[in-house]
């Protein structure tokens, strides 16, 4: 079907849309069409009225409006329990102790500083989660105007303009590692710097961080001794089960995470920020962003004394109490995501910072929609199309670390004028081919025999799964619909270093199979564009279907999509079934024609286990297969890693290139 056709049929829907794709009221029908006036007097008159007057009450009902005159400021709060702010303020104000005490709560504010361009990423999601989590007292420091205005018509009206801003270029790609990428770290250490100088405790949060619950209590009450607590980069803890507590075996050895800190407004504290700046010249010469730089000054120019007994460190010339953050509750994307260390604990988290993640931005937004905590505007939940993402040049590499960014752009729903059209024909999803798990699996303890029977049990699993899905993205092609990812099973996590037992090294709380993130099997950069002669298809996260503001009319009643054990040469609908019989052997071709006779798209076709590979079997023109098959095989990641000595006693390489190959039949017509 050529793009024009795609357009055409795509006007057809369950919903009623506007010429960009957007769902439109049924309003409409009682407007007169330009330079034509109602004609009927007063009767019309009083129609036109009490037609304004019912949509007024129904836009009422669905947003929650109050004024609130104190502040000068609409609230408006949605259903799905998210506020915007529409502030009088045209931008965000100097930094003054007035204007935090405004916010602050216990004498404490959460900061987190940011550009335009990570808000747009971050700044719906961060200030969503917080809203939930009822946590009040943050405020975001802007790097400059342009972010300031966007965060504003964001409604995040606690902000103030960053002051010393060291950042050298704000308009340079945001890319990991990147000079300017580490003065935006540094930044944060002069931002939350100049808030504790002002008598302030201080939550420091980056913006990829999704807060569950206040953790006002735990900081401010329950554990008050630490000057300084940080959360860690490792993925597991040594506390006792059930133990909420900062870590025990505390250590500046362990390496920890600046995205999420407490700073508490001591003696302490101003000690440890002000050597934090004081070092921050030196460690910025050698290359260093400020976590890496104030861990090489506690590990390499300091000594610590360690106090076991309450789980400190004293550093800083022994005039800091630093403590460790429980990785039970202050969590980065493989605790939280895979290993899930806080239910083996039984402990709710207060917040998952999304590092441990692949495959850049796209890899944490996905994954956070994985985890239903991305904030996607509505129309994600009720259409099919593109969900906001970062959409990368060509230049943009993607290697088996899944690449940088380079000539990196936020786009949103829609992104351009041709791929309005893609994914909006419905949606597809797709049960797999359940496959077992070998008896035993998870209690397999023998590192150089085991390691290897895991690892190659997980790559079959996960490459015959991958077959399936293959077909998957053929059939959304075809139909020019947007793509549920399939639940794909992994028996292996995916790493950069060595696996034992297909875990991290000393970790044996995580469980198999789980469910593969999606940075786990493809380059995340590659699978937000995938794109067959100008067509796209969109995708949505694995979890979609569970998603509570997912649309009903999307999880109810899909049309079932099967294949026929016969010879009859049609498809068959049987409409009191729901189900759509296509015949034996069918091509792109056929089933293109098999929905052609119905003149409103269903809103989901589902193709149940294990016909994945049957519904669509080859492209009737032979060269479409080839650049499809390209464009596939192009997708996955390269799965990493076997210990090296586990690699040369079964004489094997570290890491293997995932497969993505379909079953389709060559067809020579």
């Amino acid at each position: 079907m050529d793009r024009a056709g795609v357009k055409r049929k795509a006007r057809f829907s369950i919903f009623n849309r506007n010429e960009t794709g957007n769902i439109l009221p049924e309003l409409h029908r009682h407007v007169a069409p330009a330079g034509r006036p109602f004609r009927g007097g007063a009767l019309a008159l009083i129609f036109g009225i009490v037609t304004l007057v019912a949509a007024i009450a129904a836009l009422l009902k669905i947003f929650h409006v109050t004024l609130t005159m104190n502040n000068f400021r609409l609230s408006v709060k949605t259903e799905d329990n998210y506020r915007t702010s529409i502030s009088l303020p045209k931008s965000c104000e100097k930094l003054s102790k007035q204007l935090l005490d405004k916010w602050a709560k216990n004498n404490t504010v959460m900061i987190t500083f940011t550009d335009h361009q990570m808000f747009k990423l971050f700044g719906s999601t961060w200030l969503h989660n917080l809203e939930k989590a009822g946590i009040t007292y943050w405020v975001v420091a802007v790097a400059d105007n342009k972010t300031a205005d966007l965060v504003l018509k964001s409604g995040a009206h606690h902000c103030f303009m960053a002051e010393d801003m060291e950042v050298d270029d704000l308009s340079a790609e945001f890319k990991w590692g990147s000079s300017t990428w580490k003065l935006h770290t540094w930044q944060k250490v002069l931002t939350v710097r100049h808030v504790h100088h002002m008598g302030y405790h201080v939550v420091q949060s980056d913006m990829d961080v999704v807060w569950f619950r206040d953790p006002l209590m735990y900081f401010n009450q329950k554990y008050t001794l630490p000057d300084y607590m940080v959360s860690l980069d490792p993925i597991t803890t040594r506390n006792p089960l059930g133990d909420d507590g900062p870590e025990v075996g505390i250590t500046v050895s362990h390496y920890m995470n600046t995205g999420v800190y407490f700073l508490r407004n001591t003696s302490g504290g101003s000690a440890l920020i002000d050597k934090w700046y004081e070092i921050r010249k030196s460690k910025q010469a050698q290359g260093f962003h400020d976590q890496d730089g104030l861990y090489k000054y506690l590990t390499v120019d300091q000594r610590e004394e360690i106090d076991g007994k309450n789980r400190i460190s004293k550093v800083v010339d022994g005039k800091v109490k630093l403590a460790q953050l429980p990785a039970t509750q202050f969590q980065n994307g493989y605790s939280h995501c895979i290993n899930k260390v806080h239910k083996v604990h039984n402990l709710m988290p207060y917040e998952t910072h999304f590092v441990w993640v692949d495959g850049n931005n796209n890899g944490k937004m996905h994954r956070m929609r994985e985890g239903g905590y991305f904030y996607d505007p509505p129309s994600y939940y009720t259409q099919g199309g593109a969900g906001p993402h970062v959409v990368v040049s060509t230049g943009g590499s993607q290697g088996g670390s899944q690449g940088g960014e380079k000539g990196a752009s936020f786009t949103a729903l829609r992104p351009d004028a041709e791929a309005q059209w893609d994914g909006l024909d419905g949606f597809l999803s797709v049960d797999l081919t359940p496959i077992e798990t070998p008896s035993g699996f998870n209690e397999w303890r023998n590192i150089t025999n085991d390691t290897e029977k895991m690892v190659s049990h997980h790559l079959v699993s996960l490459e015959a799964q991958l077959t399936e899905v293959v077909h998957a993205f053929a059939l959304a092609w075809t139909l020019n619909r947007t793509l549920i990812l399939p639940k794909i099973q992994c028996w292996c996590i995916q790493n950069w270093f060595e696996n034992p037992l297909c875990r991290l090294p000393g970790e044996l709380h995580t469980q198999f199979p789980f469910p593969c993130p999606a940075d786990y099997i493809f380059q995340m950069n590659k699978l937000y564009s995938f794109e067959v002669r100008g067509r796209r298809v969109p995708i949505r996260e694995y979890s979609f279907l569970e998603n509570k503001r997912t649309a009903p009319a999307i999880k109810e009643n899909p049309l079932l999509l099967r294949v026929s054990s016969g010879e009859k040469q049609e498809a068959v609908y049987d409409k009191q079934a729901h189900v759509l019989l296509l015949p034996p052997e069918p091509s792109d071709a056929t089933v293109v024609s098999a929905f052609e006779p119905f003149s409103k798209p269903f809103v989901r076709v589902h193709v149940e286990a294990p016909l994945m590979t049957k519904v669509i079997q080859y492209f009737k023109e032979p060269q479409l297969q080839t650049e499809f098959d390209q464009v596939i095989s192009q997708l996955s990641v390269k799965w990493c890693c076997r210990p090296e000595s586990v690699a040369k006693a079964h004489g094997l390489p570290i890491d293997h290139q995932l497969v993505m190959k379909s079953k389709m039949k060559s067809n020579t017509v």
